[in-house]
């Protein structure tokens, strides 16, 4: 089964707090949308299907969120 926004972001806020960040559900939904942009040509639409994002990913993503404060 297809994971679910709130599941990918629930999971980004986890590998991110893994880090000693505490991030937003909207910081970690641009994070999302920002690196996987190529999926949402017309823009973020949260009735889209959320990417499939690797776990190894999610710690990439991770580092990423400095960038949303």
């Amino acid at each position: 089964m297809a994971e679910t926004w709130g599941d990918v972001v629930t999971k980004l806020k986890a590998a991110a707090a893994e880090r000693g960040k505490a991030i937003t559900d909207e910081q970690a939904t641009r994070v999302i949308t920002r690196e996987y942009s190529e999926l949402f040509p017309e823009g973020y639409d949260p009735i889209d299907p959320a990417p499939e994002i690797s776990a190894e990913e999610y710690e990439n993503l991770a580092d990423l969120t400095d960038l949303e404060k």
